[in-house]
């Protein structure tokens, strides 16, 4: 028995069934987060972000653009919490305990509160999003090789170019149609006016796995043409394509019910943590702690 169940003073308060069923739950989490911070630091070191004070303050400088940093966060959110609930449930220890349910319960509430106003505000969260995609994904790729590698997946999978359109992409200093030169030496900018290759429109039945990363060259030219521009790279934004994509890989019914499971999951662990929290202090009652 726990900490709770030492002095011989009848029958516990404190069940076993609950407090090991929220260790457990809460054991799966930590494991979990503690994977997700394994994975973005792993993802530092591969590209050589920790070797140095210079690749340090780089890394520090630009989290937004940065997947590993996304992973990190979210991974150590879980973490924490997931610690409380596993050391609060195995040692009955109230204060851990609360911090646990006040955590959960505010991620809860955001969840919730999310989802409502997805479904009553779409349009205008649709627009917010896409407003900070394009602040930050069209300037910052080329910033970091994992987020240049998400957009240029995202693109690609999608079939999309640009976040409202591929003409976004006059807002990255690479791809302008004005940046005609680049580096210290003022070299010749082959991509001014063009598209990341992952906008191009690659033969699905080629069998050659060599890629053409010139293909989005030039393509943003004004005198380039119409008609040989919609038959090289995509033009719709990702904005709207992913929404189309969203619904012809996925059913949204099986999304929606992984996203319910989760939120499940979460209620379970804040009533096991609410039940196992009054139960403790029912047992110290009895023993006038």
């Amino acid at each position: 028995m726990g900490c709770l169940g030492d002095k011989d003073d009848g029958p516990s308060e404190v069940s076993l069934v609950i407090k090991y069923l929220l260790f457990a739950i809460n054991l799966i989490s930590w494991i979990i987060g503690l994977i997700l911070v394994g994975i973005g630091i792993w993802a530092w070191y591969d590209r050589g972000a920790l070797d140095g004070q210079e690749s340090f303050n780089a890394l520090i400088e630009s989290p937004i653009v940065d997947p590993s940093w996304w992973l990190v966060v979210l991974g150590a959110i879980i973490f924490l919490i997931g610690t409380a609930g596993c050391l609060g449930a195995l040692r009955e220890n109230t204060i851990l305990l609360t911090i646990y349910k006040v955590a959960l319960g505010l991620v809860i509430l955001l969840e919730i509160g999310g989802g409502v106003a997805i479904y009553y505000y779409s349009d205008y969260i649709e627009a917010e999003v896409g407003k900070q995609i394009f602040n930050h994904a069209i300037p910052g790729y080329r910033e970091n090789p994992d987020f240049q590698d998400l957009v240029d997946t995202i693109q690609s999978e999608v079939q999309c170019c640009g976040v409202n359109s591929y003409n976004d992409w006059e807002e990255n200093i690479y791809f302008n149609c004005e940046q005609e030169t680049v580096g210290d030496r003022n070299r010749a900018n082959p991509e001014a006016c063009g598209v990341p290759f992952s906008c191009c429109k690659f033969n699905q039945s080629d069998p050659s796995p060599v890629i053409n990363t010139q293909c989005g060259y030039n393509v943003r030219d004004e005198n380039f043409d119409a008609a040989e521009r919609e038959e090289r790279i995509y033009t719709v934004g990702c904005v709207t394509e992913f929404q189309s994509w969203l619904i012809a890989r996925f059913n949204l019914y099986v999304l929606a019910g992984v996203g319910g499971g989760i939120l499940v999951v979460e209620i379970i662990g804040f009533c096991l943590a609410l039940t196992l929290g009054d139960s403790i202090k029912r047992q110290k009652s009895k023993w006038g702690a």
